[in-house]
């Protein structure tokens, strides 16, 4: 299941029945909307403005796939977006002040971008790493950016992994769990005037 927020709703996805659903909190309404146009199992799901991104897992000649499918809160309609070569199963994306990030459990990062007026596309920004990396979530606070994920020796042990991505991270830290006892990884958005109330 995903659960999305924008505005005043939370979206609901329910993965395997792709049951997806509006909630009001002002009228504390439930909406049924739209499903997903073809039978595929939600992966993850993200906001974009106002859209939401669906990342769906697919297999074309022995090769991951990730399927992006589209949904526009105002129109109320569906589009599929390009598709991104590598894994779907436990990526993860991210924000920081101005770009939504996509990064997948090979290491890829790719930015969202709209090289045209309404077009949502995406951008090959690095590789982080060379191995398969079991990822939990990531965040980024001023210009670093954080990564939890599971306790790997591949990981620890890889020669690719990059700990800073000039002009756009300046500093990557890596955090990991221990498989066993691994907790949620929930990153949250909080306001400047938050955070200074709190020092």
């Amino acid at each position: 299941m995903s659960i999305v927020t924008m505005d005043q709703h939370i979206y609901i996805l329910k993965g395997k029945t792709r049951e997806f659903k509006r909630f009001d909190v002002t009228s504390k309404a439930m909406t049924s909307l739209k499903s997903l146009p073809n039978k595929s199992v939600i992966e993850h799901a993200t906001k974009f403005e106002k859209k939401i991104l669906m990342f769906v897992s697919q297999t074309t000649e022995g090769a991951d796939e990730t399927v992006i499918h589209c949904y526009d809160t105002v129109q109320d309609e569906w589009t599929r977006l390009n598709t991104l070569q590598g894994p779907t199963i436990k990526l993860t994306t991210f924000k920081d002040d101005q770009h939504t990030y996509v990064l997948q459990t090979n290491g890829d990062v790719w930015k969202v971008v709209k090289p045209q007026s309404d077009v949502v596309d995406f951008e090959y920004v690095t590789k982080l790493w060379g191995c398969d990396w079991t990822v939990h979530g990531a965040v980024t606070y001023l210009d670093t950016l954080y990564i939890y994920g599971d306790q790997s020796t591949d990981h620890t042990n890889d020669v690719q992994v990059k700990h800073a991505v000039p002009g756009v991270f300046s500093k990557i830290v890596y955090m990991d769990c221990d498989i066993s006892g691994c907790t949620a990884f929930m990153p949250a958005t909080v306001t400047k005037g938050w955070l200074q109330k709190l020092t």
